[in-house]
């Protein structure tokens, strides 16, 4: 014991003696609820299925209002009443029992109510089924006599053994599964009877609310006899119910025992008769559905436990969760990212801590902000300087006097040619590291004017720039070198044309440079594409190490530096095939500011 006891930690220890004092007293109250709710669970389990049977009497009561509602629609329609009138003096016509069916049809439609009308005279009777059947009035004399027994505006409630008696060839209720029956006598003005209506519901009907209760339970309508009306296990239907005359009126509920288990019996009057409507179920059923209830309080109570000792977790891990934070800002800061910080503020050591770890990041990322700018200033001047040397004013203006001249000898050819390679020059000699696109393809007209003049068979530019891609500020000399590519490589001693296409597309510039030459093979290709997977730790680290070859040369730098400058949101993209041309597809952000990563700004 004392070997566990030491190999327990501080933290752990604190949880289990927190666990056992919470489990403790709900191990006791739980035990109590057990011994103590036995009669609740009784009186809870016997009031909910009253509440149950409730719901089954207003259901079964609704479809006897709605079967009588039916019939008393039929019983003051005019044109019904005047052709059963009629019928008395003469024969009903055919017309009438098919308007009559159509009429009983919507009167009952959407649901389970079968109704049928027969007249004192004659053979057929009215359906609702569309079906004008006969029938054999010896058959029906039993049924009439019960109908004639109550005045015109009563209904009759047939009983269980009227309908059982009734299924046998010949009836009109032969093959029929109705388990509800009302009949009633329709009459003229002098009171003679002109015909007898039956309806009632089917089987189907009273099972919707059935299907939805316990699997175990059962319910029963009882007609005043105690005969069994409606059972929807279909064992009792006609019969005596067996606990009928166990049933008190002064009580609602019976448990009787069966042997293998006790049955629950709730039983109440029918609302709409002089029926009973009873609910039955094994007693251990009944139990075990409000024992769940309680069951499912104690995993309440173990979720809230377990709920609790995860807090209790969470509240000794929170002193513990800031050094963790701060390991993994290091690892960040070990893989080049000085931009993460810890904003951990708490009146604390830990917090202390993270103020003067942020405050140290931002001190190292200022400082190297400031060293970027010297180079970059650095840059600015030695360029400054090699253009001093070469004084670019001197040259453009022996340029401009050399195409005076040769204008004057009428050469226009040669003219056009000074004055490309001019503006080439004065676009080289530019102090500004970024131009807008549009600059820069005017550039590419003019490289391509010079390049024109030293070749054997000119090449051919196809500029097609969208109005939003002109205005975009890009590097300068970024499509150069893959014009220069196509060139020199790809179009070399034969006709050929490049095309550079531009447009914007959800906020980044996409550009194609595509030529007609001679291609590149797969492997070829594939070993340029994979010299182009860098990013920027992997582009210091092998700078001028791995031979390039020379084909690749003008696309490599255009990669490193455009990668440089915009990093991962930076894609170079190449499709060629042998002697059908290149493709060089570039995607970059649409930027009217271009933020150059490199050039000192901090952010």
């Amino acid at each position: 014991m004392y070997k566990i006891k030491k190999t327990i930690s501080f933290r752990q220890k604190l949880l289990l003696i927190i666990f056992v004092f919470m489990a403790l007293p709900i191990l006791f109250s739980m035990g109590n609820i057990i011994v103590t709710s036995l009669n609740v669970v009784k009186e809870q389990t016997i009031k909910s299925e009253k509440y149950n049977l409730e719901l089954a009497d207003v259901y079964f009561s609704k479809l006897v209002d709605d079967v009588i509602q039916s019939m008393n629609y039929v019983h003051f329609d005019s044109e019904i009443r005047s052709i059963l009138n009629r019928g008395l003096q003469e024969p009903i016509p055919p017309r009438a029992f098919l308007d009559i069916n159509a009429k009983l049809d919507h009167i009952t439609r959407n649901s389970y109510i079968r109704m049928a009308i027969l007249p004192a005279e004659g053979d057929y009777y009215f359906s609702n089924t569309s079906f004008n059947g006969s029938f054999e009035y010896e058959q029906l004399e039993a049924w009439f006599e019960k109908v004639e027994s109550i005045s015109t505006y009563q209904v009759y409630r047939f009983l269980a053994k009227d309908l059982q008696d009734a299924r046998e060839p010949g009836h009109l209720l032969y093959q029929n599964d109705q388990v509800i029956v009302l009949g009633r006598k329709l009459t003229n003005y002098r009171g003679e009877t002109t015909a007898y209506m039956f309806a009632g519901v089917n089987k189907i009907a009273l099972d919707h609310l059935t299907k939805n209760l316990a699997e175990d339970r059962t319910i029963f309508l009882l007609d005043e006899n105690g005969s069994v009306l409606y059972d929807d296990s279909d064992i009792l239907i006609s019969q005596l119910f067996p606990y009928y005359e166990q049933m008190d009126e002064q009580d609602s509920y019976l448990i009787m025992d069966s042997g293998d288990d006790d049955n629950l019996l709730i039983y109440q009057p029918f609302s709409n008769g002089d029926w009973t409507i009873v609910s039955a179920m094994p007693y251990h059923t009944a139990i075990d559905e409000l024992g769940n209830a309680y069951t499912f309080n104690v995993y309440i109570l173990t979720m809230a436990l377990i709920l609790l000792v995860i807090i209790l977790l969470f509240v000794v891990n929170r002193y513990l969760q800031p050094i963790g934070n701060l390991a993994a800002i290091a690892k960040e800061i070990d893989a080049g990212n000085l931009e993460v910080r810890s904003n951990i503020r708490r009146n604390d050591e830990i917090g202390r801590l993270s103020m003067a770890f942020d405050l140290m990041l931002d001190r190292i990322q200022e400082a190297l902000g400031k060293v970027k700018l010297e180079q970059r200033m650095k840059r600015k001047a030695e360029m400054a300087v090699l253009q001093s040397k070469i004084k670019p004013h001197f040259i453009f203006n022996v340029l401009s006097t050399l195409r005076i001249q040769v204008l004057k000898n009428n050469d226009e050819q040669s003219a056009d040619l000074i004055l490309s390679f001019g503006k080439f020059l004065r676009s080289v000699y530019k102090g500004d590291e970024s131009i807008s696109l549009e600059e820069e393809v005017e550039h590419m007209t003019d490289y391509i004017d010079v390049i024109n003049s030293m070749r054997r068979h000119p090449i051919k530019l196809h500029t097609l720039i969208s109005y939003e891609a002109k205005h975009v500020i890009v590097p300068r000399f970024f499509i150069q070198p893959i014009v220069e590519n196509a060139c020199k490589h790809g179009i070399q001693n034969h006709h050929g044309s490049i095309t550079i296409t531009s447009y914007v597309e959800d906020g980044h510039v996409i550009v194609y440079v595509q030529d007609d030459g001679e291609g590149m093979d797969e492997t070829d290709l594939n070993t340029l594409q994979k010299s182009l997977k860098y990013d920027k730790r992997q582009m210091i680290a092998t700078y001028l190490k791995e031979p390039r070859k020379e084909f690749g040369i003008g696309l490599k730098n255009v990669y490193e530096r455009m990668t440089l400058i915009y990093g991962d949101r930076f894609e170079l993209y190449i499709q060629s095939k042998r002697k059908k041309g290149s493709t060089v597809r570039l995607r970059f952000p649409a930027d009217t500011k271009m933020e150059v990563e490199d050039e000192g700004s901090s952010r």
